[in-house]
């Protein structure tokens, strides 16, 4: 039904589904091969134009032909000895008995066994090879050994190898924290082979806080110095020589002296406050009595505007100043506007009594 030959198919989906499966860990006692994935890597071989099928009449054949091809290549798995049925679902499932093909020592006959594995027709000798090669099978390949206790076995391998890994860390550590610190946490480091894991990982814990407080008193320490500009140490630059207890006191020191600057600074910006505060109040007050006094004086332009008006129309004075021109000017010329006009006024008023 192919046209591309049958043993290309072959080697290409052993590759896939057998070759080297033993590595893999499963849930099962064995390695399980799944059919329908099988005929998923055929169906995709055939999208990729990696073969095609024959002509019948001039036409496809159409038939499940990916289906058929892999029935019978794991047929062939069967009957060879690679992979064996399991359980009630054993149209699909199978297991894997062995993940590789022995090579047959004489050429001649692996170029029989070749020629049986990719055809149907094959004359009497090869035929006679081909049954003593999977009657031998058994005895040319070593069975897939892949259980439970296997990976059991494994897992438990890698955890003590991980358990000792993790003591040799909290060993190593502890050291190097003691050491850079000079804290005591052992006086004989042969001791911390003897502890037990559990309460080896409490100390390293306890250690890293201390290791960790010891850092941050150093950064702290610097931070202050630099915020203050006090000379809190004197040679900054050796914080990481001091031991612990002695950085413990220094800290404290350092922090004492910190809090009074912190305090200093408030004081400070309290009375910055007030002094600002003090200074708005005083603007705002200037500012509402410019306000009212222009508004005074506003209003007292009104009346001596009005005034003129009222004298300007009774005697019918007239002035290069207009009315709207004062309302532009000042007080003070208005005022002087005023004066005028009350001298004009009386002048025309004795006038009229002749």
């Amino acid at each position: 039904m192919l046209k591309t030959p049958g043993i290309f198919i072959q080697l290409w989906l052993y590759d896939k589904m057998i070759y080297q499966k033993s590595k893999f860990k499963t849930k099962y006692d064995f390695v399980p091969l799944w059919a329908p994935k099988c005929l998923k890597e055929i169906t995709k071989l055939k999208k990729m134009g990696c073969y095609k099928e024959k002509e019948q009449n001039g036409n496809e054949i159409k038939v499940k032909t990916d289906k058929l091809v892999v029935d019978e290549i794991l047929d062939l798995w069967r009957t060879v000895g690679l992979i064996e049925k399991v359980g009630r679902r054993d149209r699909f499932f199978h297991k894997i008995v062995c993940d590789y093909l022995p090579a047959h020592e004489d050429k001649k006959e692996s170029l029989f066994v070749e020629w049986g594995f990719g055809s149907s027709n094959y004359p009497k000798e090869v035929r006679e090879a081909i049954d003593e090669y999977r009657k031998n099978f058994k005895l040319l390949h070593k069975p897939i050994k892949h259980t439970h206790a296997r990976i059991e076995e494994n897992r438990k391998k890698d955890m003590d190898k991980f358990f000792v890994q993790q003591r040799n860390k909290f060993r190593r550590n502890i050291i190097e924290i003691q050491n850079k610190t000079q804290m005591n946490f052992v006086e004989d480091f042969k001791v911390l082979e003897e502890i037990d894991l559990k309460e080896l990982k409490e100390m390293h814990d306890q250690a890293e806080r201390k290791y960790d407080n010891w850092l941050s008193m150093q950064n702290e320490i610097v931070r202050m110095q630099n915020e203050t500009n006090i000379v809190l140490v004197e040679d900054i630059n050796r914080l990481d020589q001091i031991s612990y207890s002695d950085l413990v006191g220094l800290y404290e020191v350092c922090e004492s002296t910190y809090y009074w600057w912190e305090e200093e600074k408030r004081k400070e910006a309290k009375e910055e406050q007030r002094i600002k505060r003090e200074e708005e109040k005083r603007l705002e007050q200037e500012k509402k009595k410019k306000a009212i006094e222009k508004e005074k004086m506003e209003k007292t332009k009104e009346k001596l505007i009005s005034r003129i008006k009222q004298m300007r129309s009774e005697k019918d004075l007239t002035y290069s100043v207009g009315v709207n021109d004062l309302y532009k000017s000042d007080l003070s010329t208005v005022r002087r506007i005023y004066q005028e006009t009350i001298g004009d006024y009386e002048y025309h008023k004795q006038l009229s009594l002749f």
